[in-house]
């Protein structure tokens, strides 16, 4: 039976959050029909597994549990893509959840529609369940399929990403494997092929930040450099090979977002580390000599410190960045700042009321 929806949920140790994950998907009988819900475990040593399998014994038309070696997010992906029954397929990580009523409306818009990527809003939640940022995407019409051409349609990324299926096995989509942060390539690389894109206004994926040994730590991020820029090459060499995508333009700028974020997170930080330096200094090279217009508009890219601006990439090739150290105190004191005038802002308007 071809089911309307495949979630893969890779999991590792995730004992204290899968429950909350997999409650957030029990819905109503008919739509329980539609799903096909794999929890991957990725050789926890917890009680991940048995988790899982018990929601698997509950609802055994709906969710089943793939247990294997630990590989990381990755191979979770492959794992799961190999045996998905969906017409369409998307990730939740299970310290994540979906809203519940929106999850079951969105159900309802996806039957009803053909396209290769359809995308919803999020949520970003904090430990406590307190929304503190929505995303909405504004360049999309709600439940309208279109084909996708050559103009931007908005940063797309995995928390508001649903694939066809059969899109990801026509160009034999594989996730890499042992490494942390493949998640941008599958925000980014599929949609190099996609020719039709649906839109839906449901905030359907609540996505939590500030987990202890979350992968988005900065202690992590600055241990694990050298993974970011191997799914940064990953990312490049697919935008380089698809550059008659419809998606071209959008791809183009959400790659050079991913570079930016990932040089800034080198430079900006009380310290440098030099194995991680010359490690964007070996992709911006390559960056240079095979996309020079990007290699320009990535160094086009400045911050704003008390006013002034400040071209940190350009200025680090040609070796007048300032003392990193002082940089760092400089964007602290900067935030700090506007926080303030932001406060004094808010008061002046409440008391002018």
């Amino acid at each position: 039976m071809l089911k309307l929806l495949s979630i893969i949920i890779p999991s590792y140790n995730m004992e204290a959050y899968l429950p909350r994950c997999l409650d957030s998907l029990v819905v109503g009988a008919e739509q329980m029909q539609w799903l096909d819900v794999m929890i991957v475990n990725d050789g926890s040593n917890d009680s991940t597994s048995a988790i899982a399998h018990t929601y698997e014994e509950k609802y055994p038309n709906s969710f089943r549990v793939i247990d294997k070696q630990n590989g990381h997010y990755g191979s979770c992906i492959n794992a799961a893509l190999k045996v998905a029954k969906g017409k369409y397929i998307r990730v939740l990580d299970a310290d994540d959840y979906f809203d519940n009523k929106e999850f079951s409306r969105y159900l309802d818009a996806l039957n009803g529609i053909d396209a290769e990527v359809v995308v919803t809003d999020f949520n970003q939640v904090d430990s406590q369940g307190n929304v503190f940022y929505k995303s909405v995407n504004m360049n999309l019409v709600h439940g309208q399929v279109v084909t996708i051409e050559n103009n931007t349609v908005g940063l797309l990324m995995m928390h508001g990403l649903t694939y066809k299926t059969d899109l990801l096995r026509r160009i034999n989509y594989k996730q890499t494997e042992g490494i942390l942060y493949t998640d941008s390539e599958w925000s980014f690389i599929p949609l190099l092929d996609a020719k039709t894109i649906c839109y839906f206004h449901f905030k359907v994926y609540q996505y939590m930040l500030g987990r202890e040994g979350q992968s988005m730590s900065k202690e992590l991020e600055q241990k694990k450099m050298s993974h970011r820029v191997t799914v940064l090459r990953n990312m490049f060499h697919a935008y380089l090979h698809n550059q008659g995508s419809p998606m071209k333009n959008n791809a183009r700028m959400t790659l050079r977002n991913y570079i930016i974020t990932i040089f800034m997170l080198v430079f900006v930080q009380e310290r440098v580390d030099e194995q991680n330096l010359q490690l964007i200094k070996g992709f911006d090279e390559e960056l240079k000599t095979s996309c020079p217009d990007l290699y320009n508009d990535v160094g086009e890219y400045y911050i704003t410190v008390f006013g002034w601006k400040y071209r940190v990439i350009d200025r680090w090739r040609k070796n007048k960045l300032m003392n990193v150290t002082l940089l760092h105190q400089l964007i602290r004191l900067d935030n700090a700042y506007l926080a303030i005038r932001y406060k004094v802002k808010t008061l002046f308007r409440q008391r002018k009321s």
